[in-house]
């Protein structure tokens, strides 16, 4: 199955305190492909961060995932990684 997630935007704050991690997120998706629930399976041990997955994630298109060819809904984990670039 592959999945388009936008870039999530790094939340100023997260960035102004040098907030760096990995959320792991849980996405319900429907026969077509659409994130229908969302939910934090891991922080990364920021809020801000956090709550910045969730919020790319729910902006997810997925191609549906096919059971016997006939699309199903699905629960899949992701990871959102967030890395400060360093001049």
């Amino acid at each position: 199955m592959v999945c388009r997630i936008p870039a999530p935007a790094y939340p100023p704050r997260a960035r102004r305190l040098e907030e760096e991690g990995a959320a792991i997120v849980r996405m319900t998706l429907d026969t077509e492909g659409h994130p229908t629930a969302v939910t934090l399976e891991q922080g990364s041990g920021f809020a801000d961060l956090d709550a910045a997955a969730l919020d790319a994630v729910k902006d997810a298109a997925c191609e549906p995932y096919l059971e016997r060819g006939e699309a199903v809904p699905v629960s899949v984990v992701q990871s959102i990684d967030f890395k400060l670039t360093r001049p």
